[in-house]
């Protein structure tokens, strides 16, 4: 594994040339990089031109300010996101698709040495301007990580996989690189979330595969996943359904027209700290217990190989809150997006 840079700032490293970089100044090689590695690439039509455009749009600065911007207001769904992959994280951690490095930062806090890779330098650049601790990033591919066979004793991936049709073949690139006995924790949307939406309302607008380059989503079940990777010796451990309110395909469906004043209600009733700590709470203690087409996103453990010895441990929820006017109102529109699923029995769980 790399060494560590001496003036303790994040360093940047190529594997595969063992040349280590400082700094971000040589950003004529990392693009020339870039697009070799896209050039490899293997290329099969419309969802590889989605991969190609989604990966253009990472380059730009404007893309990656509208990226720190929009993951610099804290929400339940980041908090669930952060919270799970410190928990799980072990040892060496690879850290796909890291963007600004959210997600590094926070295992890296607890000691582990972590690797982010990204297609973007200007991604990766940012989250070195925001780093306290040191960790190691690489430009390259995620189609063809620069890494050994089974070198690490974590991946981790958020806010990644949803991007691109081939998610598939990316989740068996991890998959190669994962020591045995390692973890595999990924973010995916849920399709049973969006099943759920289209059972409401078929015509709602919210595709699978859209034609549209930026407005591709892909939905997967935990089903789809295991069958990807159990036959690499990768075995599904645990599976937490959260995201009430980023978006909401049963709402969407649901409310219709509606829908838009009802999403930005709730989130500008979530910019109050009390309220975001009452849902971040019930997803962890309430969500489990309602059907698996509630949340929107999925957080997926798997470990490579049967290890039945091996703990998963959840995070400890946040605190009980009192219930406040705000989350009174953010329960009322809970209840209007969902009807009848949450019993008064549950709720008494929060307190």
């Amino acid at each position: 594994m790399p060494a560590r840079s001496g003036n303790g700032r994040v360093a940047v490293q190529s594997w595969q040339k063992r040349k280590l970089f400082t700094s971000m100044g040589l950003l004529g090689k990392v693009r020339r990089r870039i697009n070799r590695l896209l050039n490899a690439s293997p290329q099969n039509g419309p969802v590889i031109n989605i991969r190609k455009r989604k990966e253009g749009l990472w380059q730009s600065s404007e893309s990656v300010d509208r990226y720190v911007a929009a993951t610099s207001q804290p929400t339940v769904a980041m908090s669930v996101e952060e919270d799970f992959a410190e928990a799980w994280a072990q040892g060496w951690t690879l850290d796909v698709g890291a963007g600004t490095g959210r997600f590094s930062r926070r295992v890296a806090a607890q000691g582990h040495p972590v690797v982010a890779v990204d297609i973007s330098a200007a991604m990766l650049e940012a989250g070195l301007k925001i780093a306290s601790r040191p960790y190691f990033c690489n430009v390259c591919s995620a189609y063809n990580l620069p890494a050994p066979d089974e070198c690490f004793d974590t991946v981790i991936s958020f806010w990644f996989l949803l991007h691109f049709g081939e998610w598939p073949n990316l989740l068996r690139e991890m998959a190669r690189v994962l020591k045995p006995g390692g973890r595999l924790v990924v973010e995916v949307m849920n399709r049973a979330h969006l099943d759920a939406g289209i059972a409401i309302r078929p015509d709602f607008p919210m595709a699978i595969n859209s034609p549209k380059p930026d407005s591709f989503t892909a939905w997967v079940s935990p089903d789809e996943a295991r069958a990807v990777l159990e036959p690499l010796g990768l075995f599904s451990k645990q599976v937490v359904q959260y995201d009430l309110f980023t978006e909401n395909a049963i709402a969407q469906a649901r409310l219709g027209a509606g829908y838009n004043s009802w999403i930005q209600e709730i989130q500008q009733l979530m910019k109050d700290p009390d309220c975001r700590q009452y849902w971040r709470r019930f997803e962890q203690l309430i969500l489990p217990k309602l059907p698996e087409s509630t949340g929107r996103r999925l957080i997926l453990c798997f470990e490579k190989g049967l290890n039945q010895s091996s703990q998963f441990s959840y995070p400890s929820p946040p605190p009980p809150v009192g219930e406040t006017p705000t989350i009174r109102r953010s329960l009322e529109l809970f209840r209007a997006a969902y009807g009848d699923i949450l019993p008064a029995t549950l709720l008494s769980e929060m307190a």
